[in-house]
């Protein structure tokens, strides 16, 4: 299946195929094919002199263990009126982009703005992260999801993806010391859900892990969701199954919350491929032109709208483990 390098439109097939089914870790070597994109970007899909860039950059990344700045996607080419298809780059290619994210967030220029990460400041370091890849690359076709809350404040709108793909309430990655306490990053994970929960009137929701920010939230978009937050970062398969469980223990008896296996979707103890995004789908049901119901009519009606409107996702990446939640608000 994964032998040769696929097509655009096979590829997109692939994507479908795998937002479910996790693929095995032992398909991470082929992982550029296996997230939908070949094992290099095409002469077509690339920007240029970006393969050229990849081994020496790679190299240097691969000297700082530990500091995954970003996961990186990259846009296809699409007809006027069609949908842009995107898909995940390569293990070595995401190496490089990070690399060059990281030499730019280093930059001399960076530090003239002391903390207001305004316009300029991204201007800037758009600036200096096009110049770290190299001058014959084009960043105009990539995009990325920042494993950082902070990371996000600083980066030009024109590398994020959909703005509302959000990492702003991930917490700061610990670069050495160990990682966070699981105790600890669980009480922050049931926190930030109250707090969304607690933005909206009658919801359901549901909870579970899934892999592709990007690709799989334009299915949530058609859907009609608005928001799509990253909540935890982990390296470990196990763990993210078990935050997933624990998670779900949390909220299962919530009214409006749709999960049904106690554990989270999938076979239990599979191996997943890394990182893993865990996610928090939500639908808010809020209708002005009802307020003239009664009360109880009002609340029977946004119960009965949500409980057609609850998905699940599920996404996969190489190294790191992201924590989800989608939201999003809806008029009946």
């Amino acid at each position: 299946m994964f032998g040769d390098s696929p097509s655009q439109e096979a590829e997109s097939q692939i994507l479908g195929d795998l937002w479910d089914t996790p693929p095995d870790v032992e398909a991470c070597a082929n992982e550029g094919k296996v997230s939908g994109g070949s094992g290099a970007l095409s002469a077509n899909d690339a920007p240029a002199g970006f393969g050229g860039h990849v081994a020496a950059c790679a190299a240097e990344w691969r000297s700082e263990p530990g500091v995954r700045l970003a996961i990186w996607f990259q846009e296809s080419f699409a007809k006027p009126g069609q949908e842009v298809p995107i898909f995940r780059v390569s293990l070595q290619e995401e190496e490089a982009l990070n690399c060059a994210l990281a030499t730019a967030l280093a930059a001399p220029a960076q530090r003239r703005f002391r903390g207001n990460f305004g316009p300029a400041a991204a201007a800037q370091l758009h600036a200096d992260f096009a110049a770290a890849l190299g001058a014959r690359a084009s960043t105009s076709a990539l995009k990325c999801v920042p494993l950082e809350g902070q990371l996000q404040h600083r980066l030009p709108k024109e590398l994020l993806g959909d703005p509302r793909v959000s990492a702003l309430r991930l917490p700061q990655r610990k670069r050495s010391g160990g990682a966070e306490l699981a105790g600890s990053a669980l009480h922050r994970a049931k926190t930030v859900v109250e707090e969304i929960l607690g933005g909206c009137g009658p919801v359901v929701f549901k909870i579970g892990i899934t892999c592709n920010p990007l690709v799989r939230w334009s299915a949530y978009e058609r859907e009609g969701y608005q928001q799509f937050h990253l909540l935890h970062v982990t390296d470990s398969s196990e763990v993210v199954q078990l935050f997933e469980a624990a998670l779900i223990a949390a909220f299962q008896d919530r009214a409006g919350c749709r999960n049904i296996a106690r554990g989270g979707e999938g076979p239990v103890g599979r191996v997943l491929a890394s990182p893993s995004l865990q996610c928090f789908v939500r639908r808010c049901c809020l209708d002005a032109s009802m307020s003239s119901l009664s009360n109880d009519s009002y609340a029977f009606l946004q119960a009965r709208f949500c409980c057609r409107h609850t998905f699940v996702c599920q996404f996969n990446f190489q190294r790191t483990r992201v924590t989800a939640t989608i939201h999003g608000f809806i008029s009946g």
